[in-house]
């Protein structure tokens, strides 16, 4: 009995050394290898994708990184993750090797959430974190369209304003396109009638959007949604129609 649990614990030791050798040559040799091929993959949330890999690999050819054909014991895979991460269009990205020397890019596209039109400087996209990013040739988003003298202060408030948007089922297809005046105020149109909404500054977003849902199930469901041509919704407890 003894020596048969000898020699079971002795093939397990064979077979662990074993085991440890092939992996060992496995991982010394893949090791020596050079990247055989490049996967790139975007995720956009199942819309077209803003970004191609022809402008990741450029972007990456910018940043001093080259990835084809290099040793891969020399591939920083943190380095290549750290200039994507500069790629305004990238909101994160994962960098890994298999086995058979291929390169893999997985990148997550940022979701855009309202489209900045400023007066003055250059359109760009606000996402769901508040990042900033410009528009893109392959594809425009289906957000509200932000207007107005437009800073970096104001922009701040329309993110907080957008964010409420795209984060409600009610108001995210309803809400068309959002004007700001230089004193900080908002105002917007609806795809539910020819009225302007008059929104007022970025404080108590959830109480106003709240009554003027209530208003709008309540009151124009009854008197019709071209009744009005101003909805002011600015001031606290009360909705002032003209």
């Amino acid at each position: 009995m003894k020596i048969g649990m000898k020699l079971k614990w002795a093939l397990m030791i064979v077979v662990c050394i074993g085991l440890l050798v092939l992996w060992f040559t496995s991982t010394k040799r893949f090791g020596q290898g050079t990247i055989q091929s490049i996967k790139i993959e975007i995720e956009s949330g199942g819309k077209p994708a803003m970004i191609t890999e022809k402008e990741i690999l450029k972007h990456l050819d910018k940043e001093e990184v080259t990835i084809g054909g290099v040793e891969i014991a020399r591939t920083d895979l943190n380095r290549i993750e750290r200039a994507l991460a500069g790629f305004p269009f990238v909101k994160d990205s994962k960098v890994y090797l298999d086995h058979d020397q291929k390169l893999f890019i997985e990148i997550t596209q940022r979701i855009p959430i309202v489209r900045v039109m400023p007066e003055r400087g250059k359109p760009y996209y606000i996402d769901d974190a508040g990042s900033h990013f410009p528009l893109s040739d392959l594809y425009t988003e289906d957000v509200p369209v932000a207007t107005g003298d437009i800073d970096d202060e104001l922009s701040t408030k329309l993110y907080t304003l957008a964010r409420h948007v795209y984060e409600s089922v009610f108001w995210k297809r309803s809400i068309e396109q959002i004007f700001v005046s230089g004193r900080g105020e908002f105002s917007f149109i609806t795809k539910l009638g020819s009225h302007q909404v008059i929104f007022g500054d970025a404080d108590r977003i959830a109480a106003k959007f709240d009554k003027l849902e209530k208003f709008y199930r309540r009151a124009l469901g009854k008197v019709g949604w071209d009744t009005y041509r101003i909805i002011n919704v600015k001031y606290k407890d009360q909705v002032v129609c003209k």
